[in-house]
C-alpha cells in the first residue's frame, strides 16, 4: 500500500502546478453541477479553493 501511496503522490506533485484548474462535476449537490478548484499549493500539502 505504501508503493501505491508514493505513486500517487509523485503523480500528483508531478502535475499539479499552482494556479492549476481542476473541473469536478458534483452529482451530490441539489442540483447537480460543475465545481472548479484552483490548487493554491503543492507544499507541505496540497491545497485547492473550490469556486462555484
Amino acid at each position: 500500500m505504501s508503493s501505491n501511496k508514493n505513486k500517487f503522490e509523485s503523480l500528483l506533485l508531478n502535475n499539479f502546478r499552482v494556479g492549476a484548474v481542476i473541473h469536478k462535476f458534483c452529482d451530490f449537490t441539489n442540483p447537480p453541477k460543475n465545481k472548479f478548484m484552483v490548487v493554491g499549493s503543492t507544499e507541505p500539502n496540497l491545497l485547492t479553493l473550490m469556486v462555484n
